[in-house]
């Protein structure tokens, strides 16, 4: 039977190991604490046991361990495309040079570099009835929780990951160990065909196309008996059953195909045979069980009703028994207003179970109330054509498995072969000297017969030559491994010639754009998890509290969350007004905080921050603005604030930022632009003036001339 014939057959039709609660039917039991739903965790089985024999994850995983290997260097670049050591161990065995340059960890560390160094926040933007003031407090919340979480250097490990293997996954989701109530943001990243694994017909960063995906991990026995007490017995007798099973096995002369040492084996190789088939997911030497966590999406029937006069559309209460029926009552009883729509839903689900024990342990919609239509999950794509998915290590393999050999023959070659030896006539030379002339470092005088020739020395013919063909070819494979990556010598800082900075400039930016692709992935993947973070930062922060952020001058804030007094306001109107009342109170009163109501139902849109937040980025955005005020004098008070926030390391910051722009406010530049003299901030635009006629003579007021300032300054 074939390999994916086998799993598939699996896939389609497994039998409980065992009968009973532990077994379960086709149909589902309803025995044990809740419910076994043995039905639900058969399908995960089923889920898992088609995917990892996919072709896709088939190879995925085997070849992504593999430009893993290559990335970490040693042994792991002498490995062919299909796993093997036999070349590496076969020379180890006798002896001979295996040398590793690794060519492609410096290549991959300038790609990451440069993300670390052109990092952006995240930024709201207001979308409705929600004003600027709001949507920023929201983006200082935002940047906490990012601070707070480390979610900028966990994307950039994820983004490495990419590069290496290919694919990384993001999760952003919450846990309520701590805080039961609230709970507390979780930003990690996983590793694919090690922590979790999908439906492979997917294409979507997001996953929005996937039937399911698939968290799994190795838990022992005993953990998950005393976090889920309630099942004790029943994983106890699957487990006994499993233990006779797999004895029955054993004595059939049975085996498991997969590497040793891991009962689990691994999805690079899934050539197992059917009775061997719960080894995926039981591990009887070290008593542990597989545990996966699946999500996946289901459907939900909804009405809507279109009212065509006001264009508002409103959803009917799920909790109205009849919904479909009260929906076309009432567009029976004005079909001229009121329009009856159906629509078909998606949402997802979330279970926990334990496969081998057929073991449903959760099962319900998915613990996010307000993100109920997508994946917690988020996808880092290196590059995928069809099924073949890869980093960017993987077409460097060959090349930097050539230099490894054809450096480690040419030093075998020279250790082996040139060694510089004396030569004499036979019997030319006295006793007393026969053992210096065999070794090399040793001291002495060598004596040597009257009549006979003198020692020489013996070099071996064409072994110069064949060594610089042999470096010769490694250094080609250098060559290649930078052509092929795009990142020249002066990304890697190895150029040395004597060359413009200008003229360095633009092949550092050449040898950026062959990973322009890259970027554009991991651009888009922290779009779509700054959206899931939002909502999870909208599901925990729902309490009545204060909480201290960093403004956008990089000073401490006191800000008062959802408070009650406010958020008790029914009306929008008078909600919105009293939220204004308090801004205007504590722009009077520096001791009160700031204000943000209803942080569970902002609207918002995100966008990356046009504001670069790395160190690095910043210093070039200001070089780029002095550059600009050099040229252009006048702009100098435009910028200077942006200037003073751009610079890092100065003393007393943010003192020195509301210094200034208390001075330019008094010129009428404001963050939203820029208001003409005489003019309060605030105030709507002058009218256009008809050509030739002045401002100030269209609004019939009397032009005033701004005469230049005396020599010497202006008067005392």
């Amino acid at each position: 039977m074939a390999q994916g014939d086998n799993l598939l057959t699996l896939a389609e039709g497994v039998t409980p190991p065992g009968s009973g609660v532990a077994g379960g039917s086709a149909t589902g039991d309803e025995d044990g604490p809740g419910g076994n739903k043995s039905d639900f965790a058969r399908r995960v089985r089923q889920w898992y046991l088609s995917d990892i024999s996919h072709p896709l994850w088939a190879t995925y995983t085997k070849q992504s361990d593999i430009d893993e290997g290559f990335y970490i260097g040693g042994a792991g670049q002498w490995v062919d495309d299909e796993g093997s050591k036999d070349d590496y161990e076969a020379l180890r065995r006798q002896k001979r040079a295996t040398i590793s340059i690794n060519q492609i960890k410096p290549i991959i560390k300038v790609l990451t570099g440069l993300e670390r160094q052109t990092r952006f926040d995240y930024k709201l933007l207001p979308q409705g009835e929600e004003d600027e003031t709001d949507a920023k407090v929201m983006t200082w919340l935002f940047r906490y929780v990012s601070s707070a979480e480390h979610i900028p250097e966990i994307r950039s490990i994820a983004f490495k990951q990419s590069l290496i293997r290919g694919m990384s996954v993001l999760h952003c989701g919450m846990s309520w160990d701590d805080d039961p109530i609230s709970g507390d943001i979780v930003a990690e990243w996983l590793t694919p065909g090690k922590d979790c694994i999908w439906d492979p017909h997917w294409t979507m960063p997001d996953f929005s196309d996937a039937q399911h995906f698939l968290r799994y991990r190795w838990a022992w026995i005993r953990e998950i008996i005393a976090q889920y007490p309630e099942y004790q017995e029943e994983i106890e007798k699957a487990v006994g059953d499993l233990n006779n099973i797999l004895a029955d096995i054993s004595a059939a002369g049975g085996h498991s195909r997969g590497p040793g040492g891991d009962a689990y084996g691994s999805v690079a190789e899934p050539n197992i045979d059917e009775l061997n088939a719960d080894r995926y997911f039981y591990d009887k030497q070290l008593q542990r069980l597989l545990v996966v966590e699946a999500w996946y999406a289901d459907y939900e029937t909804r009405w809507y009703l279109f009212h065509k006069d006001s264009g508002k559309l409103e959803e009917v209460d799920e909790d109205i028994p009849e919904p479909a029926q009260y929906a076309k009552m009432a567009q029976d009883a004005d079909p001229e207003q009121i329009q009856a729509i159906k629509r078909v839903r998606r949402y997802m689900r979330m279970g926990t179970v334990l496969p081998a024990t057929h073991t449903t342990l959760e099962e319900d919609e998915t613990p996010y109330t307000n993100d109920r239509q997508d994946y917690p999950y988020v996808l880092v794509l290196g590059e995928r054509t069809g099924d073949d998915i890869r980093g960017m290590v993987r077409d460097l393999r060959d090349a930097q498995r050539v230099e490894n050999k054809r450096i480690s023959q040419a030093i075998d070659l020279v250790a082996r072969w040139g060694k510089i030896r004396r030569v004499a006539e036979e019997n030319s030379i006295a006793p007393q000297s026969e053992a210096i002339i065999n070794d090399p470092l040793a001291e002495g005088v060598i004596y040597y017969k009257t009549g006979k020739q003198p020692p020489g020395w013996d070099v071996p013919a064409g072994i110069a030559d064949l060594t610089r063909l042999l470096i010769g070819l490694a250094e080609q494979m250098r060559q290649n491994i930078q052509q092929t990556s795009g990142i020249n010598a002066d990304l890697l800082g190895q150029d040395d010639e004597t060359k413009s900075g200008v003229a360095i400039a633009r092949r550092q930016a050449q040898g950026q754009v062959i990973a322009t692709e890259s970027f554009d992935q991991n651009r888009w993947a922290g779009e779509l998890y700054g959206q899931r973070l939002g909502r999870r930062i909208q599901q925990k922060f729902t309490r009545d509290e204060y909480i201290r952020l960093t403004n956008d001058i990089g000073a401490s804030a006191v800000v008062h969350l959802n408070p009650e007094k406010v958020n008790r306001i029914k009306d929008k109107d008078e909600r919105r007004n009293a939220v204004k009342r308090w801004r205007e109170q504590a722009a009077n009163d520096p001791s009160k905080p700031e204000i943000l109501a209803n942080v569970d139902k902002f609207e918002w849109d995100l966008v990356l921050s046009e504001s670069p937040s790395s160190p690095t980025a910043r210093a070039e955005a200001l070089e780029v603005l002095m550059k600009m005020v050099e040229k252009v004098p006048t702009m100098l008070p435009l910028v200077m604030d942006v200037m003073v926030q751009l610079t890092d390391g100065l003393p007393d910051k943010p003192q020195l930022l509301g210094r200034i722009r208390m001075l330019q406010a008094s010129q009428g530049i404001t963050e939203t632009g820029v208001t003409p003299p005489g003019v309060p901030p605030g105030a709507p635009p002058a009218a256009a003036a008809p050509p030739g006629v002045s401002v100030a003579a269209a609004q019939g007021e009397t032009p005033t001339t701004l005469a230049p300032p005396p020599a010497g300054g202006a008067p005392a």
